[in-house]
């Protein structure tokens, strides 16, 4: 079996099979490239709106932190327990 033994058209589906062959694997190694590519970018997003929403609930807990030791530092009960030394304790 020679390839120069061969008709015109057995040659001609030797060229298409073995062109298609090569189409497919080039087709699939692109694909999968753009599919990582894709994923990537994804994971990319993800990240930062999530880095973005931890920042914020973060910095919502810090005015809320903020304006709390700011109402007990102006309590007057406490400033007076404190001036008299009572920290109150049951014990």
């Amino acid at each position: 079996m020679n390839f120069r033994n061969f008709g015109i058209k057995k040659k001609l589906y030797a060229v298409f099979a073995v062109s298609s062959v090569v189409a497919s694997v080039v087709i699939y190694i692109f694909v999968g490239a753009q599919l990582d590519a894709m994923k990537n970018t994804e994971l990319l997003k993800t990240k930062k709106l999530l880095s973005d929403a931890l920042d914020n609930d973060l910095n919502a807990k810090k005015d809320t932190w903020l304006s709390n030791a700011l109402q007990i530092a102006f309590n007057k009960n406490i400033i007076d327990a404190l001036d008299a030394g009572d920290r109150g304790g049951n014990g």
